[in-house]
């Protein structure tokens, strides 16, 4: 990947190797030479936040056409969340982001693998929830989901936590297809939530 093969992949599976933070970081800096790239799953490994800054670098590439991202069940917490919402402020492709945790019924095999996928589980509280929320108000209209599709037990985020009730509202306002009227209509929600009036 780092000599440019591969360039006309478009999606990549590197879920369930429990891969650490630091090869994680390195495999994901690769990516940028892939342009046609849409879907990455990288849900069960150990990505933390390192991984989280080399992912920030890619959403923020000018060219990157990702638009699924898994990260269900890794070492992600509100700072590293915090680094992905940032990155979406100027990003206009990425439709999915999966954040959750995988139910344990899904994983198969010896039980070490199971001890390491319980250290390896997001922990976003709704501090992070929010900063994802911040961003997408006021800058993102793109990204529609952030549920995850992994496992049919997992939930949408937005069940577990009575906090992200906004963050469903606002993804779900993203679903539009005219994406200045969703400009619009989120101006009109800062404007009533915080009394700020907008030149015409």
């Amino acid at each position: 990947l780092a000599r440019g093969g591969g360039s006309n992949l478009q999606e990549i599976d590197f879920s369930r190797i429990f891969m650490n933070d630091n090869v994680a970081a390195e495999l994901i800096s690769s990516l940028v030479n892939l342009p046609q790239l849409r879907e990455l799953d990288l849900s069960l490994n150990c990505i933390a936040m390192r991984g989280c800054e080399a992912l920030a670098s890619l959403l923020r590439h000018p060219e990157s056409k990702l638009e699924v991202l898994k990260l269900g069940s890794n070492n992600i917490g509100d700072k590293e969340i915090e680094i992905l919402a940032e990155s979406l402020s100027g990003n206009t492709v990425l439709t999915t982001l999966a954040l959750s945790n995988c139910g344990l019924d899904s994983i198969h095999g010896q039980d070490s693998k199971r001890q390491l996928l319980r250290r390896c589980c997001n922990s976003i509280t709704p501090k992070g929830w929010a900063a994802l929320s911040n961003v997408i108000r006021v800058c993102n209209h793109t990204l529609q989901s952030a549920t995850d599709h992994i496992s049919q037990n997992s939930q949408a985020v937005s069940n577990k936590l009575e906090s992200t009730n906004e963050l469903r509202y606002l993804l779900k306002m993203n679903s539009k297809e005219d994406k200045n009227a969703v400009a619009e209509q989120k101006a009109i929600l800062i404007k009533d939530i915080i009394g700020i009036e907008f030149d015409d």
